[in-house]
């Protein structure tokens, strides 16, 4: 491992461990969504029960999911206000009666917090793929990498310079084709965020406090330099003629 894919190896960390956390929440609201089904109400829109027992079931499901306090910082109320709606959360937490039409608006919304965490879930699952694919395509260009000298006519021939030369520009090619991939899944994911009106940039959200919110750019941007640095071990011009 080097230092310029360790930046990657740290985001692939990030990703798994925002899986897992997700994996968890849905286990946790689908808990809460079995006790609302149990949840007694009255056939028609009268009063038959109130959502008292609901809350203490939501604080001791959702919100003791690991890590829920350091990924959300939300109170009681701003998180059933932004998982639920505000106007459910109103209701549950003024020990409202529980009629059959607010039981049912209570399993539509936490249905659609469990869906929401499957959507993240899958593009974490294409953004953990695409890391690994950038992972293993740099180890490799970095390896081939050390295997070759540096450019340099005092210590090789033209004709020798000239083939060396033309192996780092394959690997520089090789470089730009992953740059053009990743940017391509960048700015689809972005697009895609934008379609479904979501509140954050993946790479921003995931990766914050990392070195760069764009690791895969910044250590390939790296792999460049390193190609550049060792191509320029010489002075010599390959458009130049030769006698």
């Amino acid at each position: 491992m080097t230092i310029e894919t360790e930046i990657i190896e740290k985001a692939i960390r990030r990703v798994e461990r925002e899986r897992s956390l997700l994996s968890a929440e849905q286990c946790r609201f689908r808990t809460f969504r079995t006790a609302v089904s149990r949840a007694t109400a009255d056939e028609a829109d009268t009063p038959s029960g109130t959502a008292t027992d609901l809350v203490d079931i939501y604080r001791e499901t959702v919100m003791e999911t690991p890590d829920f306090e350091t990924a959300y910082d939300e109170t009681l109320k701003e998180s059933l206000e932004e998982e639920l709606s505000p106007s459910l959360a109103e209701t549950l937490l003024s020990n409202a009666p529980l009629t059959q039409k607010r039981k049912r608006d209570l399993l539509i919304a936490t249905n659609a917090a469990i869906e929401r965490r499957e959507r993240f879930r899958s593009e974490l699952d294409q953004e953990q793929e695409s890391l690994e694919t950038m992972l293993s395509e740099l180890m490799d260009i970095r390896s081939k990498i050390r295997e070759l000298p540096a450019c340099s006519p005092r210590q090789h021939t033209i004709e020798d310079v000239l083939d060396i030369w033309e192996a780092y520009d394959t690997l520089e090619q090789r470089c730009n084709d992953l740059l053009e991939e990743r940017q391509r899944h960048i700015h689809r994911v972005k697009r895609e965020a934008r379609e479904d009106d979501r509140g954050y940039i993946l790479n921003e959200y995931l990766y914050h406090d990392l070195e760069t919110a764009y690791p895969v750019l910044s250590a390939i941007a790296k792999t460049c330099e390193t190609i550049d640095s060792r191509k320029s071990g010489s002075t010599f011009d390959r458009t130049a003629s030769v006698a």
